[in-house]
């Protein structure tokens, strides 16, 4: 597939479990990749995670490809700095659509000034301008 072939559809998460299911087994997937904490996450920690954000504070995407989710996004807000990380799943990195994620977080980000991709070190980073 080529880059301008795939599209992705994001779905904003609402907290659903078998959304919250979809974002932990994604995450836990991509977990050596684009996250600094690399542990597996059980269902219970993704419930009591996402029970204790302050929601004012996050957004959380899941993203698909002809109705199969492949991938999450998430935009963090701390002291007027929008923070963001996400992950994608193996069988479909390679095709632009981590592009495709990271530039529609930034489009999500009102009112900033810095945005901060979080991403581990061995992982090239996407150069974006947003501001």
């Amino acid at each position: 597939m080529q880059e301008n072939q795939t599209k992705l559809q994001p779905i904003k998460v609402q907290g659903r479990l078998e959304e919250l299911e979809t974002l932990r087994l994604i995450r836990n997937e991509c977990r050596f990749f684009m996250t600094r904490h690399t542990s597996e996450i059980q269902p219970e920690e993704q419930k009591w995670w996402w029970d204790h954000i302050k929601k004012e504070d996050y957004t959380v995407f899941l993203y698909y490809v002809d109705k199969v989710p492949v991938g999450y996004g998430l935009i963090r807000v701390e002291n007027g700095v929008s923070w963001l990380t996400g992950g994608l799943r193996e069988a479909y990195r390679g095709k632009g659509l981590g592009r495709q994620i990271f530039i529609h977080l930034i489009t999500q980000c009102s009112n900033i000034t810095e945005i901060w991709l979080q991403v581990r070190a061995s992982v090239s980073i996407i150069r974006v301008c947003a501001c």
